[in-house]
This record gives structure tokens, sequence and C-alpha cells, in this order.
């Protein structure tokens, strides 16, 4: 029941965190505007059908049903992707125990796919390789962590600065965190995904630019490993950030997964089953966050997306 409650509290927070500026939106809706997010397709059972078309698609802005503009299959051949794998730098350097198979996660991703390596530390990221077709180059960027808890700055806050600073190719963006997600920054309090400002900001900052999160539980060198509750807390975080960015956190209990290998699998998997889709939202007169939703009528289909989109306000222009 412990469990289910604190589910059943981050699945709220999800809900809640940017439906207040999307509710003002809805009565003052004045012009068309083409969103684009990236849609992950999860086929469960026999009768789940390969291909998806433009028809089978059901998109509501806040509760609004929307035009599907497009809807495109995003294969190596039309779609690029940009990946960026953000590991923490206070994790535990044990962690490397787990680079071969990390290494090869990268060497499996087809060559439309362009690999970024960064660190998370003191609130930054700090990229140690720039986005790269070369995945063995990338590979190889790849260092032992320093293993020092830094609880003055927060890897939401570096989450956010290699966001931000994401070049404008039109790829489809990705992150791979591999963190244990704890942020003291703000206290013991603010910690608690319902509370933490950073996270919030990494959230909404991903959806602005159509970012999608995954992320990876994996044990920091400081003592907060043995504490439950920070534990528990982190995974929450990264829960949070994933599900709200349309993406997946993977986590095998509450210490460093033991198999990576089906992790990357899994993950490969995701990637290789994406659409691209358009829609044509509403604007308000001020930007906002608006709930999305999908469904289809299709059997053994679950579309992924992020649970709110950045509507840009008719006065303003973005990307």
């Amino acid at each position: 029941m412990r469990k289910h409650g604190m589910w059943v509290a981050l699945f709220l927070t999800v809900l809640a965190w940017t439906s207040l500026p999307a509710e003002s939106q809805e009565t003052k809706l004045a012009s068309p505007k083409d969103i684009s997010v990236t849609v992950t397709v999860e086929r469960h059972g026999p009768n789940a059908p390969a291909v998806l078309h433009p028809d089978d698609v059901i998109v509501f802005q806040n509760n609004q049903r929307r035009q599907v503009v497009r809807w495109v299959q995003a294969t190596s051949k039309n779609e690029g992707l940009d990946l960026a794998i953000l590991l923490d730098d206070s994790l535990d350097p044990a962690i490397g125990i787990n680079y071969p198979n990390l290494k090869n996660f990268i060497r499996s991703l087809p060559t439309s796919t362009k690999v970024a390596i960064a660190y998370g530390i003191h609130g930054d990221a700090t990229i140690v390789q720039n986005f790269t077709d070369n995945h063995e180059q990338a590979a190889a960027a790849i260092r032992i962590t320093q293993g020092r808890m830094n609880e003055t700055s927060s890897i939401y806050m570096a989450f956010t600065n290699l966001v931000k600073h994401w070049p404008a190719d039109g790829n489809r963006r990705a992150v791979l965190l591999i963190s244990d997600g704890i942020d003291l920054y703000w206290g013991v309090t603010e910690a608690l995904p319902s509370n933490n400002p950073d996270l919030r900001r990494a959230v909404q900052e991903a959806q602005r630019h159509g970012v999608n999160a995954y992320a990876i539980y994996a044990e920091t060198a400081g003592d907060v490993r043995r504490n439950s509750f920070l534990v528990n807390t982190g995974q929450s975080c990264l829960s949070l950030l994933a599900i709200a960015t349309g993406g997946k956190a993977y986590f095998q209990g509450l210490q460093t997964p033991i198999d990576f290998e089906s992790i990357f699998k899994e993950l490969k998997g995701r990637l290789d089953n994406q659409y691209l889709l358009t829609f044509r939202a509403e604007q308000g007169e001020r930007d906002s966050y608006d709930r999305l939703r999908l469904s289809t009528e299709q059997p053994g289909i679950e579309l992924v997306a992020p649970s709110h989109v950045f509507v840009p306000g008719v006065e303003r222009t973005v990307r």
C-alpha cells in the first residue's frame, strides 16, 4: 500500500505541475500552431499492428481534440536522433564495471544517431564529447566518475543546462541520465519530487525543447545510498522526469542494476519504435504548457508521449 500510494502521488504530481497555466489558456484560445513531439509506440500482444497510420492517432490538447498534421515513423532512413548520455559525476566509481555494456549500446546505435557524452557536476553539464556519429569516438570519451557527493548542486540543474544548449539540427532529442536522482540542493523536504524546483524546471525545459528523458538509477558514492527514504525519493524524481517527458526510468531494486545489458536492449527497442507527430494546437495569449493526451483504437497499442507540450503565445515566435 505504501508503494502504491507513492506512485499515485507521483502521477498526480506529473498531472498537476503544469496544469494551471494550461487551464488559463483553455478559455483564451486564439490561433493555430503546429507542434511536434516524439511518440514511442509500445506493442502488447499478437494483434498489435506493425505500422500505425495518421488516422489511427487521436490527439487531445487540454481535453480538446486536435488535427493530426504529420505522423511519420522515425526510422534511420528518414529521421535522425541526438542522444546525450549524462552521467552524474557523484556516482560510485564502481559504475565502471557496467561501462562495457554502455559502450556496446553506443556502438549498436544506427549511424543516423549522434551521441554526446556529458558529466553532471556542480549544477553544470560538462560535455566531454560533442554530438558525433562516430560511435567509437563517443564510447572512448566515457571515463570513471569522480565519486564525490556534492550537496551544493543538483543533477537536475545539470540536466537543464544540457537541454538549453542543444544544437538546432531538427533531429529527435533524447537524454539518457545515469544518476541516483537525489537532489539535496534546497534541503531534504525540497528533494521530494512534488517540491523540487530544479526538477520542475528540468521537466519544463525538456518539454519546451522536445527532449525525451530516460533514466537509470545507480548508487552515489556518498552515505545517502544507505538512506532508503532518500533513495526512494531519488527514484521517484527520476520517474517523474521520465514520465513527464515521454521517456522511461529503469530501476532494479534500491541498488545499481546488476543487468545493464537488458536495460539497454529495452531502451534501444524504444528508440527504434518512435514516430514524429505534428498536430495543430491552439495558442493562447501567453506561453503555456498544455496537457497532451494520445489514444488509438488499434488493439495492443500504447502511445507514450510527454504529459505536457510547450505552446508559445500568439505574439511570440519559437523554434
